[in-house]
């Protein structure tokens, strides 16, 4: 019995001393694939921003996926990609470029592009945390989620 306990004891405390050499481990540096990733996400943003400010329904149709879903984070509610054409035609439709803090994660398929977006809203500076999540389909990009927090949420965590 005791000898169950010692080996359990020295099995712990190998896993936790792992555990705690791997967090010190730095991050790899990054690829030149990941670098042409990044530069194909920012033409993507930008024509994303252009399609918005020039209400361009067409090039808006062709960047968001079929299931795009545009949500503020703590709200139970999502709008769609036709929503969302419409909130452009109307002229409601607002464009968050990220400016700040700008950061890239590849999963899988997917690159998320995220950070602080500023902007002005009733003669007053405003800032936003913005996440979006692109996807590669048929050899161009297509945005497939956004969410909107609070940037001061960010600054918190």
């Amino acid at each position: 019995m005791k000898l169950i306990k010692v080996i359990l004891l020295t099995a712990f405390l190998s896993v936790t001393s792992l555990a705690g050499q791997q967090s010190k481990v730095p991050a790899p540096a990054k690829t030149s694939n990941d670098k042409k990733l990044e530069r194909e996400i920012k033409t993507a943003e930008a024509r994303l921003g252009k399609a918005i400010r020039k209400r361009d329904t067409v090039a808006l149709e062709k960047l968001l996926a079929d299931y795009y879903a545009d949500s503020h984070e703590g709200s139970e509610r999502a709008i769609g990609k036709q929503r969302t054409i419409a909130n452009l035609k109307s002229g409601l439709l607002r464009y968050y470029q990220i400016a700040e803090e700008q950061k890239f994660t590849v999963s899988v398929d997917i690159m998320q592009i995220e950070g602080v977006s500023k902007f002005k809203e009733a003669n007053q500076e405003s800032e936003v945390y913005v996440t979006r999540l692109w996807t590669k389909k048929d050899g161009r990009w297509q945005l497939v989620a956004q969410t909107l927090r609070p940037a001061n949420e960010e600054a918190e965590q």
